[in-house]
């Protein structure tokens, strides 16, 4: 939610410094175009020739990677195809793959940075205060019909043309089982860090919610689960009393470097030793479908509802280990004895 304000080596050249050195251009440098966003393919290109988001087209605060912002004129999608933006793939190390944003004949607003949060939630301004009780993750989107020379809106009956829709956006339940006890095994050697991860928040700021002091440490219990697994080298530099730079000189990890997303069009990701780096999606549901199938009394899985959220529009029924949530504050599931249905 400080997504611009993250810092992290966009261009490789070993510093944060650079203008556009943040977390919004940083992953984003996987796509790119030639000419235009209509996918020419200029005769004779070059990797050299390609112009990439987040690098020579920075995202802007506020915008998505399509240049489009929070409030603003949609685009047009043109009439030959629609925006189209390239990227690589992995297997077949496959160059120019083009990945079509929106079809033709269409005003369209992609990638939107949105989050489940209104700003006036935010005692005294700072997101360490949200609780989660402040979601609220149906986004409006108000689309108005302007005259296209005054930009004034189109009228009909006296009133303007326009409409609402909305964008879901929410967070998965990461939260409860790496915080406690219940992800984070002793045999593992994974019971320090995020104990430490969230003194550090209670302790450090008076107006630290417990939502926001757990969900720290769940992204810390993350990582060390990862490297104690996988050799991986995430926390080697973990801090856990400095301000900034929490993980030291690599800055925030981020997941698709490794295991690829296909909602980003991150299909090309960095090779390991093994080979071994599956997509997210799959590696997420593989591990604690095999680890933590929590099944109810029939037998049936509770980890789809466990982990993925369900928060509804009104906060007031958004309490974890109450009606809707189907997991508790201490990571365990509440429909063992009964049915998830």
């Amino acid at each position: 939610m400080a997504y611009w304000n993250v810092p992290k080596d966009v261009n490789g050249d070993g510093d944060k410094d650079d203008p556009n050195d943040n977390m919004p251009n940083y992953v984003w440098t996987h796509l790119y175009i030639y000419k235009d966003l209509a996918g020419t393919l200029p005769d004779g290109r070059t990797p050299k020739d390609r112009v990439h988001v987040g690098k020579e087209i920075p995202v802007q605060v506020d915008h998505g990677p399509s240049g489009q912002p929070l409030q603003g004129e949609a685009q047009w999608s043109g009439d030959k195809g629609g925006n189209v933006v390239f990227t690589e793939s992995r297997f077949g190390k496959m160059a120019d793959m083009p990945l079509v944003l929106t079809a033709s004949h269409l005003w369209d607003a992609l990638g939107l940075p949105l989050t489940a949060f209104d700003d006036g939630v935010l005692k005294g301004g700072s997101h360490r205060t949200i609780d989660e009780k402040d979601f609220q993750p149906f986004q409006e989107a108000r689309v108005t019909l302007l005259q296209a020379a005054s930009k004034e809106p189109v009228q009909a009956n006296g009133k303007p043309v326009s409409f609402i829709g909305t964008n879901p956006v929410d967070l998965p339940n990461c939260i409860w089982c790496h915080s406690s006890d219940r992800a984070n095994s002793e045999e593992d050697d994974n019971t320090g860090k995020y104990k430490q991860e969230y003194a550090y928040w209670k302790s450090t700021y008076p107006d630290q919610s417990e939502f926001m002091a757990r969900l720290s440490a769940a992204a810390i219990s993350i990582l060390d689960i990862h490297d104690t697994k996988f050799h991986t080298h995430f926390l080697d530099e973990y801090a856990p009393e400095a301000s900034t730079n929490r993980l030291g000189s690599r800055g925030p990890v981020n997941w698709s470097d490794c295991h690829g997303d296909n909602v980003q069009g991150r299909l090309k990701v960095r090779e390991t030793p093994e080979d071994r780096a599956i997509p997210m999606t799959e590696a997420i549901h593989q591990a604690h479908l095999k680890a933590v199938p929590d099944g109810d009394s029939m037998g049936r899985t509770q980890s789809c509802q466990m982990c993925h959220p369900t928060h509804l529009q009104d906060p007031s029924q958004n309490v974890t280990g109450q009606g809707f949530s189907a997991i508790g504050k201490d990571g365990k599931p509440r429909f063992t004895d009964g049915d998830i249905r």
